[in-house]
Formats: C-alpha cells, sequence, structure tokens
C-alpha cells in the first residue's frame, strides 16, 4: 500500500508532475513500435496511458492507488476512451496474459 497522502489527491498529483511533451511522445513512440498490447505499471492518473490509448493501440494500466485509477477512468471516459486500468502493485502481479511492451515511467520508481 502506497503511504504518501500525495497519492490521495490526484488532481494536485497531476499540478504537481505533468510530464513534458517530449516525455510523453518518447512512450508513445515507443508503444508504435511494440509487438501486441502495452502495460504501464504505475500509470498513476494516465497522464502517458491516455495518449497511447488516443493513438488507437492496446494499452492496460496498473497501479497500486485506487484514488490514482479513479481518476486516470475519470479522464478516460472524459475522452471516450476504452482503457483496462488495474489496482495492483507492480511488483506482485498476475495478469495472465502477454504485452509487446512493459513500461515504468517517470519518477515512479
Amino acid at each position: 500500500m502506497i503511504d504518501s497522502s500525495l497519492y490521495d489527491d490526484p488532481e494536485l498529483y497531476d499540478l504537481l508532475f505533468a510530464a513534458e511533451p517530449a516525455v510523453i511522445e518518447f512512450y508513445l513512440e515507443q508503444a508504435r513500435r511494440s509487438d501486441g498490447p502495452i502495460l504501464e505499471l504505475a500509470c498513476g492518473t494516465g497522464e502517458i496511458l491516455l495518449p497511447i490509448a488516443q493513438a488507437g493501440l492496446s494499452i492496460v494500466g496498473l497501479d497500486a492507488s485506487p484514488n490514482m485509477l479513479a481518476r486516470a477512468q475519470t479522464k478516460a471516459d472524459a475522452a471516450g476512451l476504452r482503457v483496462q486500468l488495474v489496482d495492483g502493485d507492480m511488483r506482485t502481479f498476475e495478469l495472465s496474459r502477454r504485452f509487446g511492451l512493459v513500461f515504468v515511467a517517470s519518477n515512479s520508481l
């Protein structure tokens, strides 16, 4: 379980840790080059996940914070995007499927 209250306020998190456009573009390009679905570990509020989904690529997001996942889902719904979001710990999870690209972005490690 995440013990930082920052993860309890996803709107504040988005304001404090907005990804640079070049960072989003880097992961988007890697996703386009991948062969198969994509998995983002510690996807947070979906700042990188959602542009990948918007590009028409199949992506799953996993995060240990239900609040962050709820914010990501709200943003996905507002954009009309269908994404699979999973509540889980990236250290110990099982999704029973394979991915062409798995990544952890930004300050998630």
